[in-house]
């Protein structure tokens, strides 16, 4: 049962990262920002972007709301799942 829930769960979170990190680079090409251009501007390394845009890292809610700063948008509007946690841990 466990791992039923488990695979599920893994299975949700790579649909909601994929989309997550699709929202990141296409805001960040329609603003016309590169991820060298972006990570100096929110002062982490080109490869944390890169990092994110391919799901394997998740920014901090900081992080998100510097990313989204420079991108002329919200922080939900790029990482859709960084309401879901802030509720959660308002909880």
């Amino acid at each position: 049962m466990f791992a039923e829930k488990f695979l599920l769960y893994s299975g949700i979170r790579r649909c909601i990262v994929r989309h997550m990190e699709n929202r990141l680079r296409v805001r960040r090409a329609e603003q016309d920002v590169t991820q060298l251009e972006l990570a100096q501007k929110v002062g982490v390394s080109d490869s944390q972007i890169s990092l994110m845009e391919r799901g394997h890292i998740d920014p901090s809610p900081e992080m998100a709301a510097k990313i989204a700063e420079v991108l002329d948008t919200t922080p939900t509007a790029i990482f859709p799942g960084l309401a879901e946690q802030q509720s959660a841990g308002a909880r």
